[in-house]
């Protein structure tokens, strides 16, 4: 391409002198680029960044910036536009078509230096071995395809897929229903970068989806010395019949990447006949040793069994302890295989110790030596000889059937008001007598609600909060008082919130309102005085909390708040799990008792002067199933 080179000078007095060069020639170009890596894992061993060895693992995505520049004396015969900008940028995988990132200047020398970001998706790849190459183009057409370093291609190996895992437990086929399936998962082909921290079982997945699916039954994050994950699966509320099993381990790190394994069909079916005597020792030495006080007792699982019985004896009682000694109890009742007796103190007992007894039941019965007696949070049995079953069986029905009713006890009756009914709130007054086992209907609250309290005070009832579904999904703020002699109703000062899961407790002539939900879970303490018919405010609970209990103690003058949740989420962490003290003289609350189960949403109730609480039923948080259960033991 020849050119001339004009010079002009022009001095002082505006004289000016040009000066014409010889014929010269313009040597174009191609462009220059090189490559940015995005740091973490994908970014290549020689920069920062895993893994440290010498092979470049990829996964997930793979993102970089190339950095081009374009000759700027470049030029072409006849153009009026300088010829100094980028174009276009490419890049390719293995022999694959170029992927291009065109650019759209008006040719003017704005993008003789230009930058692209580059991210692509290594999932579309196989696993093992790719090459990147990268092309950079300017307006002459001129072309790059090695960075400034010399550098034309990338080869880096995709690990996207994981371990090979494998189930090898339970077999195929026939499988008995119990609350301890033993789940097992081989781990094969692991990368040694990147090792697999979990795998997760699935019931009845989808064959043709990669992704995890199905109803999750278990996960476990601890690799065995054999290479191996497993879980223990509670199948006894799972329909009987065919189903599938899938896992999926994973990586987390760096990187991410899992893997599926092969499904294996079962068929669920019920044992048909009890689970056989769980003998733990041989000897009399053996079992002293099993026997003997600690922290802990476990014993081996039985395959049909759906659940697991302790029972506990001293060691006169050890020939009878599957008859109805008044030593002999049921110490645990449940799915695990092991359970913490740290509260039992045998320093009583001959020997020192006590003696305990292992029997498996499911659906066809209890195995050998089996009762049904149960054991409280002290270790103190319930009922005795004659009296192995200390309810008293079923009463009068209530006239309806509902459920999150407010309850009060005064005068030899109880007084059921309101409740939800097929989904609706009623405002029914509904009178239980106690000695006749008789049942009437009273005057009918004037605002139907439900999840309300009813407190006692003077001779009055005041029910107070609740929710309704009917006339608004809100919480209410009523605060209503029901007069037995009269049977007749009054409308009292509002509450300050309204609000609904709260407790209420009568103490010393005035109701403590306490938590709730009032749109958030509160630890508002809110008092209402009968007297003069006011609100005035409490000290906070430690907690904000709602579907706990409260009682009041005069033998302490104080007022216990127990258990609820914290939010409306389902988690192991969501349950308060203490007992929370108000000191009525100091007004003030003391940091809280743990409980031994950690419940919410149960009946609650006090002795004559406070000194025993009563916590009945509700639901707790069952670590092996994860979830809600129903809770079906009293704590005292």
């Amino acid at each position: 391409n020849p050119a001339r080179i004009v010079i002009e000078i022009t001095d002082s007095g505006c004289n000016t002198a040009t000066y014409l060069s010889d014929y010269t020639y313009a040597i174009n170009k191609p462009p220059t680029f090189n490559v940015i890596w995005e740091s973490g894992c994908n970014t290549p061993p020689v920069g920062a960044g895993c893994p440290s060895n010498s092979e470049w693992i990829v996964c997930g995505y793979l993102n970089f910036t190339v950095n081009a520049h374009a000759y700027f004396y470049n030029e072409v015969p006849n153009s009026t536009f300088p010829n100094d900008d980028i174009t276009q940028i490419a890049y390719k995988i293995d022999d694959g078509s170029w992927v291009l990132y065109p650019v759209f200047p008006p040719y003017d020398g704005a993008y003789q230096n230009y930058s692209q970001f580059i991210s692509f998706d290594t999932n579309f790849l196989s696993d093992g071995f790719h090459t990147l190459y990268l092309r950079v183009t300017d307006d002459l057409g001129l072309q790059t395809l090695k960075d400034t370093s010399g550098i034309d291609s990338w080869t880096f190996n995709v690990f996207n897929l994981g371990s090979n895992p494998q189930l090898t437990s339970p077999p195929s086929g026939d499988v008995y229903r119990t609350s301890s399936i033993p789940v097992i998962a081989h781990l094969n082909n692991e990368v040694s970068t990147y090792p697999t921290q979990q795998v997760d079982f699935y019931l009845d997945s989808d064959p043709y989806n990669p992704l995890p699916n199905g109803t999750l039954i278990g996960s476990s994050t601890v690799k065995l010395p054999n290479n191996n994950f497993s879980i223990s699966w509670d199948a006894t509320s799972t329909p009987l019949g065919s189903h599938t099993i899938t896992c999926w381990a994973y990586y987390y790190g760096c990187c991410s990447a899992y893997s599926r394994s092969d499904t294996i069909s079962i068929n669920l079916i019920e044992p048909s006949t009890p689970p056989p005597e769980i003998a733990v020792g041989n000897s009399y030495s053996e079992a002293l040793i099993f026997s003997e006080d600690k922290q802990t007792i476990s014993w081996p699982g039985e395959a049909t069994a759906t659940g697991y019985k302790l029972f506990r004896g001293t060691l006169n009682d050890l020939p009878n302890l599957q008859n109805d000694n008044i030593d002999s109890c049921t110490r645990y009742f449940g799915t695990n295989t092991s359970v913490d007796l740290s509260s039992d103190d045998p320093s009583a007992t001959a020997g020192n110790l006590y003696w305990y007894l292992v029997v498996g039941y499911n659906a066809v019965g209890d195995g050998p030596a089996g009762n049904s007696r149960i054991v409280n949070s002290q270790g103190i049995c319930s009922g005795g000889a004659g009296n192995s079953n200390p309810w008293a069986g079923v009463h009068s029905l209530l006239p309806k059937s509902m459920y999150w009713s407010a309850s009060c006890a005064y005068n030899g009756k109880i007084y059921v008001f309101g409740g939800n009914e097929n989904d609706g709130e009623v405002n029914t007054t509904y009178i239980y007598d106690i000695a006749t086992d008789t049942w009437t209907q009273g005057a009918n609250m004037p605002t139907g609600r439900y999840i309300c309290t009813a407190v006692e005070v003077g001779g009055k009832i005041y029910v107070m909060g609740g929710r309704q579904l009917t006339a608004s999904t809100n919480p209410v703020n009523v605060n209503e008082c029901y007069d037995p002699a009269t049977d007749t109703w009054t409308t009292k000062a509002a509450m300050p919130n309204a609000i609904r899961g709260h407790s209420a407790v009568g103490a010393n002539g005035k109701i403590y309102v306490m938590g709730g939900n009032t749109g958030a879970y509160t630890d508002v303490v809110n008092i209402y005085d009968p007297s003069s018919n006011a609100w005035s405010s409490g000290p906070k609970l430690p907690a904000k909390v709602a579907y706990g209990g409260a009682v009041y103690s005069s033998s302490k003058n104080a007022i216990y708040y127990v258990g609820g949740v914290k939010s409306s989420a389902t988690s192991s962490s969501n349950f308060v799990g203490k007992i929370f003290k108000l000191d009525l003289s100091t007004n003030s609350w003391d940091s809280g008792t743990e409980m031994t189960y950690k419940t919410a949403y149960f009946g609650i109730a006090a002795n004559g002067d406070g000194s025993k609480i009563y916590i009945v039923g509700g639901m707790y948080w069952n670590s092996s199933a994860n979830d809600e259960y129903s809770f079906p033991g009293i704590q005292v």
